[in-house]
């Protein structure tokens, strides 16, 4: 059984799988992905809490964001239920 990632292993996957990760790494803010790169840290980290960061189901979102060419501020994703 897998269990969920961490948030941060959740949004560096995000980022990696989609491929929208940024090149540069900030260790104040996360170990694995900056916040400053190309890729809005906020939104990223709003999508894998809004999946529950369930490995499969950040895995279909990413293929999907590659797929059709969108970004984490997408309005797909900004109307996203968090609670």
């Amino acid at each position: 059984m897998l269990d969920c990632f961490s948030i941060d292993t959740s949004i560096a996957f995000l980022r990696r799988a989609s491929e929208l990760e940024g090149s540069s790494i900030d260790q104040s803010h996360s170990p694995l992905i900056s916040p400053s790169s190309s890729c809005n840290y906020v939104a990223v980290q709003q999508v894998a809490l809004a999946l529950g960061c369930l490995p499969l189901a950040l895995a279909v979102a990413a293929g999907y964001i590659k797929r059709y060419t969108l970004s984490f501020e997408e309005p797909v994703f900004i109307g996203m239920n968090l609670t």
